[in-house]
C-alpha cells in the first residue's frame, strides 16, 4: 500500500520517505552484498509457467513459505548450468509440480541415487512418482498471502527442514528472514523483518 498515494496508510509517506534515506545511505554495501549459495534449492520448471500460468504466480508464494519457514533456499530451473550438478545442494524442492520432462525427472533420480534428497509438496507428491523422495504434508504457497506467517504452518515447514539447512542463525519470529549474504570477501547475515498490517 506504500505506493499508491490514495491507498496509502497512515505514516506510509514518512516510512517510505525513511526507506529512501536508507537506500541512499546503505546503496554502496546493498549494491556488493550477494546472497551466499544456499543448501536448498527451490526447482521451478518450465512446464508449471508455462502450462498452467494461472498458477505461476503462487511459487513466489512457496519460496516465501519456504523462506519465513527459516529455509536457506534459492530458485532452480532445470534449464539452467547449474541444474547439471545438483551435488553441492542438500535438498531439491518441487512446489506445485504436477508433470515433469522425463530428463529431469531422470536427474532428480540419479541425484537421489547418490544420496540428495528431494522434497515433494502435497500437491507435487499426489502428481509426481519420484522413487527415494519425501513428501511435505503442505502444499507451498497454496494458501497465497493469506497464509504468511501462520505460526502452524511455518512451524511444520521449518521442522521438515531443519536437518537440511543452516545453523548459522535462527529466529523463532515467522516475521524474520535471516540470509547469509557475501560481498567484498566479506561473508555476514542479510536480516528482513516482515511486517504485519497492524505494524
Amino acid at each position: 500500500q506504500y505506493f499508491r498515494k490514495e491507498e496509502m496508510t497512515p505514516g506510509g509517506e514518512q516510512g517510505m520517505r525513511r526507506i529512501g534515506a536508507l537506500g541512499a545511505r546503505y546503496g554502496q554495501l546493498i549494491r556488493i552484498l550477494r546472497p551466499a549459495r544456499a543448501p536448498v534449492a527451490m526447482l521451478v520448471t518450465h512446464e508449471a509457467l508455462v502450462f498452467k500460468p494461472t498458477e505461476s504466480h503462487e511459487l513466489a508464494y512457496a519460496h516465501m513459505d519456504l523462506m519465513l519457514g527459516q529455509v536457506d533456499v534459492e530458485t532452480l530451473s532445470p534449464e539452467e548450468p547449474d541444474f547439471t550438478d545438483l551435488s553441492r545442494y542438500r535438498a531439491v524442492v518441487l512446489p506445485r509440480t504436477q508433470w515433469l520432462k522425463r530428463g529431469t525427472a531422470k536427474r532428480l533420480a540419479d541425484y537421489i541415487a547418490k544420496g540428495g534428497t528431494v522434497v515433494l509438496d502435497a500437491t507435487s507428491g499426489k502428481y509426481l512418482n519420484i522413487p527415494g523422495a519425501k513428501v511435505l504434508d503442505v502444499t507451498l504457497g497454496d494458501e497465497g498471502q493469506a497464509g504468511y506467517g501462520s505460526p502452524e504452518r511455518l512451524a511444520r515447514i521449518r521442522a521438515f527442514f531443519a536437518d537440511m539447512t543452516r545453523g548459522d542463525a535462527r529466529t523463532d519470529s515467522p516475521a524474520t528472514v535471516l540470509s547469509p549474504v557475501r560481498g567484498g570477501g566479506i561473508e555476514g547475515l542479510w536480516v528482513s523483518h516482515t511486517l504485519t498490517p497492524e505494524q
